[in-house]
């Protein structure tokens, strides 16, 4: 699904602008949202906080649906249609993540003196029919610094919860691989 120059230029411009006003909460209070039992969309988007969530709802449908795109997977109905206008994302799930991982390894770059800032896009993962010929669920991240995003795409649930339209929704915490452990305590050995 790459956008016609118009629909990126113009019809998606209020989705980007909604993600701009997010990143610029995340990273202006990216040291207070560990342990926060979520983010507070008044305090990001103002009065008009439920349509900006839901432009920020559609920012990240446009990304994710780019991103099955580019993994050679069709685009599902139900995120077109919420492209499109629609106020729910049939078969999504849109949810706030912060990643143990990735707020150590903050963590441990503030202790260095530079904290670690970046944007990290997690791998994708597909799940086909047994016959390989049938898209049936697909989930990816995508994080500023440690807090990011997660989409859920399943064939097999119609209506599942997404972020909008909570005026403050949860902020799940993803729990550090072993494998993150072991690469921020070699860090800090060093």
């Amino acid at each position: 699904m790459d956008l016609c120059r118009r629909c990126n230029d113009t019809r998606s411009q209020p989705f980007d602008r909604a993600y701009d006003t997010y990143s610029a909460y995340i990273w202006e209070n990216a040291d207070s949202l560990w342990g926060a039992p979520g983010l507070d969309m008044q305090a990001i988007f103002g009065i008009d906080w439920e349509r900006k969530q839901l432009d920020l709802g559609r920012y990240f449908a446009k990304h994710f649906a780019s991103r099955m795109v580019l993994d050679g997977l069709p685009v599902p109905a139900g995120l077109l249609d919420f492209l499109n206008g629609a106020v729910v994302a049939k078969n999504v799930r849109f949810c706030f993540t912060v990643d143990e991982g990735l707020w150590l390894l903050r963590k441990y770059g503030a202790s260095q003196g530079s904290p670690i800032h970046g944007l990290w896009l997690r791998p994708t993962l597909a799940w086909v029919s047994s016959d390989g010929r049938e898209l049936r669920a697909y989930e990816t991240q995508s994080y500023l610094g440690y807090v990011g995003v997660s989409l859920l795409w399943s064939a097999e649930q119609e209506h599942m919860d997404s972020f909008f339209p909570h005026v403050r929704p949860v902020l799940n915490v993803v729990k550090a691989t072993e494998e993150m452990m072991k690469i921020i305590a070699d860090l800090e050995r060093k």
